[in-house]
């Protein structure tokens, strides 16, 4: 019984790995340009993986961003070349 539970277990955790989106590492490089670039940046943009650790303004699907709302915030820069690592980026 005990290893029925264990095989269980790692069954759904691998499903759990392999459901967790982790941000394109293209897209990642470009939203770091952006946040290296941009002045009054939210202060939760740190970590790797800006579609699962909920970076403020940012949305995903799957693991592509498609949004960058940050509005109120008194944002402050240029918009580099970067932005267009953002493919599906379909509103900022």
């Amino acid at each position: 019984m005990a290893l029925r539970i264990k095989v269980f277990l790692l069954t759904l955790y691998i499903q759990i790995l392999v459901i967790r989106a982790e941000t394109n590492p293209q897209e990642f490089a470009a939203l770091n340009s952006l946040k290296n670039q941009w002045q009054n940046q939210p202060t939760n943009w740190v970590g790797d993986d800006p579609c699962d650790s909920s970076w403020e303004g940012i949305s995903c699907i799957n693991s592509s961003v498609i949004s960058i709302v940050l509005s109120g915030i008194d944002l402050r820069g240029n918009l580099p070349e970067d932005i267009q690592n953002l493919p599906e980026l379909r509103k900022l």
